[in-house]
């Protein structure tokens, strides 16, 4: 699927301003070199309310997904265990948390492994993190339907990270209608679901591929499954950077990118 034009290498204006600022990358990266967006923030200043910092790409330009037009729809992160799948969800919250205020970008987190969300919940734009399979993670879902129409009619905006959407087998059907509602209408309401799949069990997620618009890649090992994912003869997903890069397939190809560390944490 082609890249929306909703997420894109900066916003032109911003990039023309803060050109000579951006960190250049290196030609080959490891987890271990990625860059501290600390020192990116003290050098560019806050970005724009409606840019949500996915990334850096490989010349140095930050990859941005305007919050503002829904377009892209629910994002999904596809790659095998270990490829940073949950760093990349980690990513987002901590650049909300960064470059915006606290109540203009908030986000909530399900998934099969809360612990793994334990550094992130005392976060100040951290609306909470819920097992799947607690009822408290229904909760939540309903809590966000609840709130859409006065969020579409307001500055703030909320990520839905679901973290292994493959792995939650037990989500009862009112669970299920109710995600299945925000992700074909949450966007359009500021509600921006981005979910994960291990991208060895994507077969069990078929009846939600119609409510995928937008897919990142993370590292694939194998060619062919590579192939038949994204329905290009020649993906290069055999050479990102486990933990650290990421790719979009754009209408001129591939645009790839890495996330970045945090006051110290790695991909």
């Amino acid at each position: 699927m082609a890249i929306p034009e909703q997420i894109q290498l900066g916003l032109q204006a911003y990039l023309e301003a803060k050109q000579d600022l951006l960190p250049k990358r290196p030609e080959s990266v490891t987890v271990g070199d990625l860059p501290d967006v600390n020192r990116l923030i003290s050098e560019l200043g806050p970005l724009p309310e409606e840019a949500l910092l996915l990334g850096l790409a490989e010349d140095g330009l930050p990859v941005l997904l305007d919050l503002v037009d829904p377009a892209p729809g629910t994002i999904v992160v596809i790659g095998e265990g270990s490829s940073g799948k949950t760093a990349f969800l980690h990513s987002l919250a901590r650049s909300a948390d960064q470059f915006h205020n606290p109540g203009d970008i908030q986000f909530g987190a399900i998934t099969p492994f809360p612990e793994e969300w334990r550094p992130l919940e005392d976060m100040p734009n951290c609306l909470g993190v819920w097992p799947d399979y607690h009822p408290t993670a229904g909760e939540f879902l309903l809590r966000l339907i609840s709130w859409a129409d006065a969020l579409i009619t307001g500055k703030q905006r909320v990520l839905l990270l679901l973290d292994g959407l493959d792995l939650m087998t037990e989500l009862s059907a009112e669970t299920r209608r109710d995600l299945h509602w925000l992700f074909l209408h949450g966007p359009e309401r500021h509600i921006w679901p981005i979910v994960t799949i291990n991208a060895r069990r994507v077969d069990r997620l078929s009846s939600w591929a119609d409510c995928f618009h937008t897919y990142i890649y993370g590292h694939i090992s194998s060619e062919g499954l590579a192939r038949s994912l994204t329905s290009d003869p020649r993906p290069d997903l055999t050479s990102l950077t486990a933990g650290a890069q990421f790719c979009l397939q754009t209408g001129e190809g591939w645009l790839q990118f890495s996330i970045q560390s945090w006051k110290g944490e790695r991909g």
